[in-house]
């Protein structure tokens, strides 16, 4: 009777181990692709900075909206509370953020951390816009991107193939969201892997032109960073990459308003190879 059981749980073991083929793990939430197949369409990553306490951040904020719009889908927005006076949404990894970048002022903005030229410009005596000299930097004020032409900067930003692919699987489990991030780099170069979890939709005060509004609306605001605030050192492999995180969910948050955004940097931190922004549901 011994000899049967030890022999049945042997076939028993044998039977289960065939059902997960090897390499396959069913609780995997990234791969291995192809480089060759991947797809390289370029999203844009707006990182604006600025505060509830700034008066002149909301019409930062409409200028980019309206820079952006019939792209929408093609860009990838961050919200940093930073660089001004710290306020209800404001976090130690954007405040890093600005420290890094030198930015002490609101409302300012980095597209795709790349230096970018624009106008500068001014007001007549009548309040109307008078375009200045060409400039060129890195961050800049939200409404440079209008007086300086779509052109020069946004569309001409998603005209380019990005040089990273992004692929994103997410799971919740016990209150915690699983992310998979893999993909493919161009050339092989050095990448950092950044991955906030933004939301949307926050009614919260402001401060604006005709003073204070209690009933604002703040979107991409950063709830979460899985990667270090700078981005994480990816080993490449053969031109590819995955990593996975975990993030701890907040039960003040509505996660049908959250999102994952992603990108890829060089691995100096600045210029975005590549971006993605999906819902968290």
């Amino acid at each position: 009777m011994k000899k049967f059981y030890l022999a049945f749980m042997a076939i028993a073991a044998l039977v289960l181990a065939s059902c997960t083929p090897a390499g396959n793990e069913p609780d995997a939430l990234t791969k291995k692709v192809n480089p060759e197949t991947e797809d390289f369409t370029r999203v844009l990553l707006i990182e604006q900075f600025t505060s509830q306490s700034c008066g002149n951040c909301p019409n930062g904020t409409q200028a980019i909206k309206n820079t952006i719009a019939g792209n929408e889908s093609r860009v990838a927005w961050i919200t940093h509370h930073a660089g001004y006076a710290d306020d209800d949404y404001t976090m130690q990894e954007s405040k890093a953020l600005a420290s890094f970048f030198k930015i002490n002022a609101a409302p300012n903005m980095m597209l795709n951390r790349e230096n970018q030229k624009y106008h500068d410009f001014g007001m007549d005596a009548s309040g109307n816009p008078i375009i200045g000299q060409e400039m060129s930097s890195l961050v800049f004020h939200p409404a440079y991107s209008q007086m300086g032409g779509i052109s020069t900067m946004y569309e001409d930003g998603l005209r380019q193939e990005g040089t990273a692919s992004i692929n994103i699987n997410k799971e919740m489990v016990d209150g915690k969201l699983r992310v998979g991030v893999y993909g493919a780099v161009k050339n092989e170069q050095k990448v950092c892997l950044n991955v906030v979890l933004i939301e949307n939709n926050l009614k919260a005060k402001q401060y604006g032109p005709t003073g204070w509004d209690d009933n604002y609306i703040h979107n991409n605001v950063p709830r979460a960073f899985a990667s270090a605030q700078l981005g994480d050192p990816v080993t490449l492999d053969a031109a590819t990459y995955q990593k996975e995180y975990e993030i701890t969910l907040n039960p003040t948050w509505k996660l049908e308003n959250c999102e994952l955004v992603v990108f890829v940097t060089k691995s100096n931190y600045k210029t975005v190879l590549n971006a993605a922004a999906v819902p968290v549901q």
